[in-house]
């Protein structure tokens, strides 16, 4: 799928193990080291935010503010900007969440992080598996985290050939006396999470669609018959030169067809460029 492919072409990390709140002085990169299932782990210093603001516009959000990795993000799929532009006042923001607050490159976006207000200039938008739905949490990348935060740290960990999230956090809570004390994140779930919710976007946009269709069926309908009502002189010599019913009847469904298709055909060539705008 475009997802798998997107998550190969980032080369996403097999999962992203989470700290709890209260285990926040644990080094879990020891324990999932003695797992045997991994071949890389990298700690990526995190600050977790609710809501992001733009333009005095506050928007719910599920945010971690990611401290910038390149060995983690180096390979993300940039959709505009880029990721050179990133300094101390600014920020790389998930397209996902760009679309949902109506941003992009050189818009500033501001986040609250322990009751203090802080505002980045957007880099770069771009995408990878982690950050594909707002639904889930998605990583706003800056170059450091702001100073004397509480922060957390996500653990991105690469397995080794053969194993998967369930095999790790089997091992894991074998050596850990039976206790999971982390949120532990795969890339095949959010593979799976993406792909659910485009086929939940794609039934509603079908639905809609077909409720459209049935209701331009009804007015050109409507309209046909009208016309029949409306045009009887013109149908009446219609029929004394020898055309039948069903003749001019196709005459009328034509016409309005014609009119039809030719605003599908203007409609399908600006769609681009009006969603290029947005």
């Amino acid at each position: 799928s475009v997802y798998e492919e997107l998550a190969d072409e980032t080369n996403a990390p097999d999962v992203k193990v989470y700290s709890r709140p209260d285990f926040t002085q644990k080094d879990y990169q020891k324990d999932l080291e003695k797992t045997g299932c991994v071949t890389e782990i990298i700690k990526i210093p995190t600050v977790s935010v609710t809501t992001i603001m733009h333009d005095n516009k506050e928007t719910d959000a599920f945010l971690d503010i990611c401290q910038y990795r390149d060995d983690v993000y180096g390979n993300v799929r940039v959709i505009a900007g880029s990721l050179s532009n990133l300094d101390e006042k600014s920020c790389v923001l998930p397209m996902a969440t760009a679309q949902s607050v109506g941003v992009k490159v050189g818009d500033i976006v501001s986040v609250k992080i322990e009751g203090e207000l802080y505002s980045y200039r957007i880099a770069a938008t771009y995408a990878e598996i982690f950050s594909a739905a707002t639904e889930y949490t998605c990583d706003m990348l800056v170059l450091d985290l702001p100073e004397h935060t509480t922060d957390s740290t996500v653990y991105a960990t690469w397995l080794k050939d053969g194993y998967t999230c369930d095999d790790l956090i089997r091992e894991y809570t074998k050596d850990n006396e039976g206790i999971l004390d982390g949120y532990f994140r795969s890339k095949s779930d959010s593979i799976m999470n993406a792909e659910i919710a485009e086929l939940i976007l794609g039934g509603i946009l079908l639905g809609i669609s077909s409720v459209v269709f049935l209701a331009i069926l009804l007015i050109i309908s409507y309209i046909v018959k009208n016309c029949f009502r409306t045009d009887k002189k013109t149908i009446a010599i219609y029929k004394t030169v020898g055309y039948r019913t069903i003749q001019i009847r196709r005459i009328y469904i034509t016409f309005y067809m014609s009119i039809i298709c030719s605003g599908t055909i203007i409609g399908a060539s600006l769609s681009p460029i009006l969603s290029n705008s947005f």
